[in-house]
């Protein structure tokens, strides 16, 4: 009863503030990341009065292409706290997850470690994609993910020896000592792995110094906060944590560094600027007494140092920073882009786009408006800014980048994230993060939402149309939100994911193409015939595949219709015993029958299912079993494919729960996954449907829960859970929840599938790509006593007329069997008790199956094909 009332007033408070903002809101500035700041901040306020200001932008017009990368920003923010929030909308720190998994100890030092099963032989292991996609005829294809910081070692004497480093916002450092032909992750075994920067001491060509790197990821500002200043001794092939950490209660943000020799350290910080001189053991503050300001972004020359914070303030030092003072105060929104000149110049760029020159041999310094706002400036709030100056050249990048040539005052957009034929500048991926010098002349580098690129400028025409080469192909840090697999086959090698900011990935006859999607967001494979695949955009948009390969060679495959708007991220599945059925969450949970063959020209979601619970924010479905959950938290059951609900009530103790998995053999036996940080309130079972539940929590650390998978079909109750720190599992034998496997990074997990036929896992990580891992029985701590081959024959394989018939050898009495497809969906179970038998199986599509038999207490899978 009182999970049910506080989720009423939760829902009462979020029509007013809906209501209120609805009328006045005209245009989206209101700054959530500073609202979800202030003491008593409300996360469900927050969210309504943003989604207020876009809805009354929507109410006149189609969004521009900014308001419509606004409204991304805020609703992946609305994304990562929507599960960790309390039941009042209170916000809890972005790091407690890895201090109660053990990763950060109760000081909050940083524990290298990898978690694993100590029951499992069986490692993880990545299966990419490794490199970038085939572009697939794409003029700005996606790329493998996000980077936020890079380094480089000058080998003197031949360039390909040169040492690159990149730090990525959730995959961690990665390292190349061939000039980028080839990288490896070095940060795997830390919380979060998340980087913002990364400085070195020594700027000789041939000599490598010390090198310092800040955790979090400052751009995106207060998602992902700080575990401290990490070190490194050896060119960044080993890491250790620095005198500088935060505990769990005052968590926080680092942003860049300044490195003035191995022992000597400036770093941004949320609340001020921290110096070490003596190698990071000690700290010190140096700008005391600044409180939520979020100091971020830095550029140094000599002894001056300018700092900007996330609130359109800059300040300035003279001195190496060891004093400050404010040149522009903290009054405005918005963060502001740094750079200096080969001369010692300092020039900023603010978020609305207008360059200044500095002066800081003035008292007080003073900051002048030079040249134009470039046409098409867009920073996001802040999101991605870089700017560089060298000699009379300046590039300036936010969405896209710009280049000018007399001091700001015309511009021209030479590197172009939508770039087509008959579009200015060159392709690069958008959204830019930081950038810099290269090598001698008009050389840069760039990391953006993409990856590393390097960028020339000499000779002609390269300002208008530079030279762009990409550098970070296989560094492995793509940002998934779901996966699917092609079941079909024990060698699986047919995939799709869909991925933030880089669209959609489908690996189709060996090859990973690109699929256009903006952000996909969710996707789906035809099990019974693969060529069809499916990749959903936000908000409900989704695509078909054309062609008898999957997405190869059309790229945009055939657009079908919403029936109304979905959530931001939302669910798409396919019916488990009919692929020609598919199920989508849209303002409620729809149906669809000719998904498959619809041509675009209506929508296929003509059955609305009316479970009451609005926006669809997770479902499963198992044959016509359904359970759904609402993004306003309504739980709905159903056991006829939807045409009746019944409630679904929470457990004790919970105020939310964001997975369901459903028992096939056994619909009245659910599964969920709680909303939270509450100590022991992880995981829950239900064997009337959801009417009440059991705690199935023992074992399982006070982390995120994701999502909880039930592997169908077996003789014992196998579990499978994706959290913020990896994938964790239960056996008949193994009864306290165990991290499953080695290998794999300290990563939030986003999707599992199964795959019944050659018995593996794979999982679509949010910020290191996707992987697999064995999980037969055996592997997982359980030895299941087998049926001999002799003791029972099915015959023929493939099936002729329907009919499978079994026989068992005279040892056997009574067996009890139960037929699944490859995607775990039952199709029959019975009991045998003769010695010979036949299934009739005229109601099953064609496609590979499996036969599951239990005598004498042991069991044997036999697989199976119906042409």
């Amino acid at each position: 009863m009182k999970s049910k009332t506080t989720l009423k007033t939760i829902l009462t408070i979020c029509a007013i503030v809906l209501i209120s903002f609805f009328a006045q809101a005209q245009k989206t500035d209101f700054d959530y990341k500073k609202a979800a700041l202030k003491n008593n901040s409300n996360y469900y306020e927050i969210v309504a009065q943003k989604r207020a200001e876009f809805q009354s932008l929507r109410t006149n017009r189609t969004l521009t292409r900014n308001e419509n990368k606004a409204y991304k920003h805020f609703e992946r923010w609305a994304s990562f706290w929507k599960d960790r929030v309390d039941a009042n909308g209170a916000f809890p720190s972005a790091i407690e997850g890895w201090r109660n998994a053990g990763l950060l100890d109760f000081d909050s030092n940083a524990n290298s470690r990898a978690a694993q099963d100590l029951n499992s032989t069986q490692t993880w292991i990545n299966i990419g994609p490794q490199t970038n996609p085939s572009p697939n005829g794409y003029s700005n294809p996606p790329q493998l993910g996000r980077l936020n910081a890079f380094w480089r070692y000058v080998d003197a004497g031949n360039a390909a020896n040169n040492v690159l480093l990149v730090g990525a916002p959730t995959g961690g450092i990665w390292k190349s000592t061939d000039n980028g032909a080839t990288w490896s992750p070095k940060f795997d075994t830390y919380a979060g792995i998340g980087i913002t920067d990364i400085k070195g001491s020594s700027s000789v060509v041939g000599t490598p110094g010390v090198l310092y790197a800040s955790t979090g990821d400052w751009d995106n500002g207060e998602t992902l906060n700080s575990i401290g200043v990490f070190k490194s001794t050896d060119m960044g092939e080993t890491w250790t944590m620095t005198g500088l950490n935060y505990s769990l209660n005052n968590g926080k943000l680092t942003g860049h560094l300044v490195v003035y020799d191995a022992n000597t350290v400036l770093v941004a910080t949320t609340d001020g600027i921290q110096k070490t001189t003596d190698g990071g053991a000690t700290w010190t503050e140096k700008f005391p007494g600044q409180t939520d300001r979020g100091f971020g972004r830095m550029a140094s020359f000599g002894t001056n140092v300018v700092v900007c914070d996330s609130y359109d303030g800059l300040s300035y030092s003279t001195d190496s920073g060891e004093t400050w003072a404010n040149l522009i105060d903290p009054t405005g929104s918005g963060k502001i882009a740094i750079t200096v000149d080969d001369t010692g110049v300092f020039y900023i760029q603010t978020g609305t786009g207008q360059l200044k020159q500095l002066n800081l041999t003035v008292s007080p310094a003073t900051a002048t408006d030079i040249g134009t706002i470039p046409a098409d400036y867009n920073a996001q709030q802040g999101y991605n800014m870089v700017l560089i100056k060298k000699g009379n050249l300046f590039i300036e990048g936010s969405v896209n980048g710009n280049t000018s040539t007399d001091g700001g005052n015309t511009w021209y957009q030479s590197l172009n994230g939508y770039w087509d034929v008959g579009s200015p500048g060159e392709y690069m991926h958008s959204d830019h993060h930081q950038a810099g010098y290269l090598d001698a002349g008009l050389s840069f580098w760039n990391v953006n939402d993409g990856g590393l690129s390097f960028i020339t400028m000499d000779g002609a025409g390269s300002i208008t149309n530079p030279v762009i080469e990409y550098k970070s192909s296989g560094v492995i840090v793509t940002q998934s939100y779901t996966i699917s697999i092609d079941p079909s086959s024990g060698t699986n090698d047919n995939f799709m994911m869909a991925n933030q900011d880089n669209d959609g990935f489908s690996k189709e006859g060996g090859q990973w193409v690109s699929v256009a999607a903006g952000d996909g967001v969710c996707s789906a494979i035809d099990y019974s015939n693969p060529a069809i695949r499916y990749l959903g955009g936000t908000t409900g948009a989704l695509t078909r595949s054309t062609e008898a390969t999957g997405y190869t060679g059309n790229l945009n495959g055939v657009s079908l219709p919403k029936p109304n708007d979905a959530a931001f991220e939302w669910p798409l599945s396919l019916d488990t015993t009919d692929p020609t059925i598919a199920y989508g969450g849209f303002d409620d949970l729809y149906r669809s029958t000719t998904i498959s063959t619809n041509d675009g020209s209506t929508t296929p979601w003509t059955e609305n299912l009316n479970s009451g619970v609005g926006k669809v924010e997770h479902f499963d479905n198992q044959g016509p079993n359904l359970a759904v959950i609402g993004e306003t938290g309504g739980l709905k059951y159903s056991t006829n494919s939807g045409a009746s609900w019944t409630d679904i009530n929470l457990p004790t103790g919970v105020t939310g729960v964001n997975s369901f998995s459903i028992n096939a053999a056994s619909p009245s036996t659910i599964y969920c996954t709680a909303k939270g940080y509450v100590d022991g309130n992880k995981v829950f079972k239900s064997t009337d449907g959801g009417v009440t539940w059991t705690n199935y929590s023992t074992g399982m650390p006070n982390i995120l829960m994701k999502k909880v998978l039930f592997k169908q079909n077996q003789t014992g109750e196998y579990l499978f859970v994706a959290t913020e720190l990896g994938v964790y599992y239960r056996s008949p034998t193994v009864t306290s929840w165990t991290k499953l496997g080695a290998n794999l990074p300290n990563v939030l997990v986003k999707d599992m599938k199964i795959n019944y036929i050659n018995n593996k896992m794979y999982i679509g990580t949010y910020g290191r790509g996707m992987w697999e891992i064995n999980i037969e029985n055996n592997t997982l701590g359980v030895d299941e006593l087998t049926l001999n081959d002799n003791e029972i024959k099915i015959f023929p394989n493939p099936v002729i007329n329907n009919e499978l018939h079994v026989n068992l050898s005279s040892s056997i009495k009574q067996a009890d069997y139960v037929i699944y497809n490859i995607v775990g969906g039952q199709i029959a179970k019975g009991i045998f008790n003769k010695l010979s038998n036949k299934v009739d199986l005229k109601n099953s599509a064609s496609g590979v199956y499996i036969i599951k038999l239990n005598a004498n207490g042991k069991t044997i899978n036999k697989k199976f094909i119906i042409k």
